[in-house]
């Protein structure tokens, strides 16, 4: 703020409204407005940031933040994320409490009930197969029913935690890195999807290529984010030599003719090509134009994706590495696999085996750790005969139980939703979900 008027003891800002009682630099500060207070009356470097009062968040409003923080493009395909159970009165109702869940069992959903909960966010979407009836015949219909009756809305986010930058994946790896320096990159990096899948390029003369863009365009390539009539045009010269059945436009037949021409490029999405294709034939001033389409590929992100790897400046032993899962799990005990070289009289000998590099992934993360070149696997669960595999190429693998993996994140995001939404919501973290394995 730039200025302000003393106009009594009690000191405001012109500008944005801030107000200030005396005694002390700043006794008592109150938001009236949007923006930074950067000077005090007794202290040019005194700088103070506005915060919201909590304001009245319907369901719609919740869905949209959670959307932005783990944006549901990046879930994969096969997954179902979002909004899966939305009350009837959702446009009116506000959402004052916001639970959150690994697994929503019917325990978790009664404990959410109980809470006065009006969202129930479930890492693990409760809806996965498709349902042809909702009836009481098993749990996971009755907890659909249950949660409409009561007008419980259920969201869930599931591989878009994974891939987002800082989410569920980051945060493992993460803990795993402790200490140590390590260079940091996904898996299996995130392509985001394109808009436009195509690019199509004729050739056409100089002076009709402004119809042809046109209609090009007007048949839905050129589109660019919000620009349309997206085209690149280069200049050339084409060839030509029609057969004794052709009727050139320009130039005549058996003669091999040199013309003038436009090379224009436009992108374009697959499902317009044909309609691109029409236009194309319907404005082009030759009898047989000249055109190709090239198939576009996306840019994988080096930060967002399945799974992560990290590799360490300096090495560390797997006893290390076990220590940091342990730590950042909350668990007492693992369960390690090791290459037979490691292993003395059948126990694994943690302290010979120096890591490098470890590859992690949240949950069941064989697809996306088969085949990595990393020291030390580290992820919920794998199957029998790959853990032999992986074992016997040379890699410790280090297994911690499904939904042990992804759990604790939730404590995170709490953190992060509460000061997203500058304390409009109440969030908490379910006191009784578990992973149903425990080791005895």
């Amino acid at each position: 703020c730039a200025s302000f008027r003393p106009p009594c003891p009690i000191y405001s800002c012109s500008i944005c409204g801030h107000v200030t009682l005396p005694g002390g630099p700043f006794m008592f500060v109150r938001r009236v407005a949007t923006g930074l207070l950067s000077r005090s009356l007794c202290s040019p470097s005194v700088r103070f940031q506005h915060t919201r009062h909590p304001s009245r968040m319907i369901l719609k409003d919740v869905v949209s933040t959670l959307k932005d923080m783990a944006p549901l493009h990046l879930a994969e395909k096969w997954d179902n994320v979002g909004l899966l159970v939305e009350p009837s009165d959702s446009a009116t109702r506000e959402v004052k409490k916001v639970f959150l869940t690994n697994d929503l069992t019917e325990a978790v959903l009664d404990e959410a009930i109980a809470a006065h909960s009006d969202l129930i966010l479930s890492y693990h979407p409760p809806i996965f197969a498709p349902i042809k009836s909702l009836t009481n015949s098993s749990a996971k219909q009755r907890i659909i029913v249950k949660a409409i009756e009561n007008r419980v809305a259920i969201y869930s986010p599931h591989t878009a935690f994974d891939s987002v930058e800082e989410g569920v994946n980051d945060w493992i790896i993460q803990g795993l890195s402790g200490p140590s320096k390590a260079t940091i990159k996904p898996l299996q990096p995130h392509t985001p999807a394109l808009s436009a899948t195509h690019k199509v390029t004729v050739f056409v003369p100089e002076d009709a290529a402004d119809k042809v863009r046109d209609a090009m365009a007007a048949a839905g390539a050129g589109i660019i984010g919000n620009y349309t009539l997206c085209s690149f045009s280069s200049a050339g010269t084409g060839t030509f030599k029609g057969n004794d059945k052709s009727n050139p436009v320009v130039g005549s037949k058996g003669v091999l003719e040199r013309a003038p021409e436009v090379r224009m490029e436009m992108v374009c999405p697959s499902s317009k090509l044909a309609e691109v294709s029409s236009a194309i034939h319907r404005t082009h001033p030759y009898e047989t134009p000249a055109w190709e389409v090239h198939a576009l590929a996306g840019v994988p992100s080096s930060s967002v994706g399945q799974g992560r790897i990290a590799k360490f400046e300096d090495k560390i032993t797997l006893a290390e590495l076990v220590n940091r899962v342990k730590s950042l799990f909350q668990l007492d005990r693992v369960r390690v696999a090791v290459p037979d070289k490691y292993l003395l009289d059948g126990r694994p000998q943690l302290d010979q085996f120096n890591v490098g590099s470890v590859a992690s992934c949240a949950g069941a993360g064989s697809t996306v750790l088969q085949g990595v070149s990393a020291d030390v696997y580290v992820t919920g669960e794998m199957r029998h005969h790959e853990v032999l595999e992986a074992t016997a190429s040379g890699h410790a693998v280090v297994l911690c139980d499904h939904s042990n993996t992804e759990r604790g994140f939730l404590r995170v995001f709490k953190t992060r939703l509460e000061g997203r939404t500058e304390g409009a919501l109440q969030v908490e973290v379910s006191k009784c979900d578990q992973d149903p394995l425990m080791i005895i």
